[in-house]
C-alpha cells in the first residue's frame, strides 16, 4: 500500500514537472518565433513584454508586442499591439500543422510618419512582402519537414492610427479586420507566409484609411501629396 502511494505520489510530481516544462517551453517557443521571424520580415526591431499561454487549453495572451519604424524615421514604435488574445489547438502541436483557433487584437495603436510619398507603415509593408518572397524561396528548397500553420479566425478591431508629427498630429480609426480560415485551404502555410498575410492585411487597412483621407475628417490638413500611390510602391 505504501509502495502504491509512493508510486502515485511520484507520478503526480512527474506530471507537475511535465506541465511546468510544457508551459514554459510553449511560451518560450512562441516568444522566440515572434522576435526572430518578425524582424526578418519587417527589417525592424520587434519586441514583446510577455507571452502567457496555458498548456492545458492553449489559450492565453501576448502583451507589449511592438514593431519599430525602419531606419530613418523618428517615431517609435510604428505599431503597438498591446494585448493579443490567442487560442492554439494543443493537440495540433504534435502534428506538422499547427492550428491557431483564434487571434484577437484589441485596440492596436499605430503612429504614421510621412516622408514625401512613403511613410514608416508603407515601408514596413514593402519590407514584409519582399522578405516573405525571399524566405518562401528558401523554404521551397528545404520543404521537407517544414511545419505549417493555419489561423481559423483573425480579428483586429478598435485600432487607432496617429498621423503626423507634433501639433500636426491627427487620429483616425483603423478599419476592422475579420478574416477566417487563413491557410486552411492550402492544408497549412509556412510561418513566414502567415505572418506576411497578417501584417499585410493590417498595414493595408491603415494605408487605406490614410488614402481615403480619414485623418482629414479629424480636422487636420494633408501633409503631403501622392498618398493614393502608396499601394503601388
Amino acid at each position: 500500500m505504501k509502495l502504491l502511494v509512493k508510486l502515485l505520489g511520484g507520478l503526480v510530481v512527474l506530471l507537475i514537472v511535465a506541465v511546468v516544462v510544457v508551459y514554459f517551453s510553449l511560451n518560450v517557443i512562441v516568444g522566440r518565433t515572434i522576435t526572430t521571424l518578425a524582424p526578418r520580415l519587417t527589417r525592424t526591431p520587434v519586441s514583446i513584454s510577455l507571452v502567457s499561454i496555458s498548456p492545458f487549453t492553449g489559450e492565453g495572451v501576448i502583451r507589449g508586442l511592438r514593431i519599430d519604424s525602419p531606419a530613418g524615421y523618428k517615431i517609435q514604435p510604428a505599431i503597438s499591439l498591446g494585448r493579443v488574445h490567442v487560442k492554439i489547438n494543443i493537440k495540433s502541436l504534435l502534428t506538422d500543422r499547427v492550428i491557431i483557433e483564434e487571434v484577437t487584437v484589441d485596440a492596436p495603436a499605430v503612429s504614421i510618419e510621412q516622408k514625401l510619398l512613403d511613410n514608416n507603415i508603407s515601408d514596413i509593408r514593402k519590407n514584409v512582402k519582399e522578405s516573405a518572397a525571399t524566405v518562401a524561396a528558401t523554404n521551397d528548397k528545404n520543404a521537407k519537414g517544414t511545419r505549417k500553420f493555419q489561423i481559423n479566425h483573425l480579428l483586429i478591431t478598435n485600432g487607432q492610427a496617429k498621423y503626423g508629427l507634433g501639433e500636426a498630429q491627427a487620429l483616425f480609426p483603423i478599419a476592422t479586420i475579420d478574416r477566417r480560415n487563413i491557410g486552411t485551404r492550402e492544408g497549412g502555410i509556412t510561418s513566414s507566409e502567415i505572418t506576411n498575410i497578417v501584417i499585410t492585411a493590417f498595414t493595408d487597412s491603415i494605408l487605406q484609411g490614410l488614402a481615403n483621407g480619414s485623418f482629414l475628417k479629424q480636422g487636420t490638413k494633408s501633409i503631403g501629396d501622392g498618398i493614393q500611390g502608396l499601394f503601388g510602391r
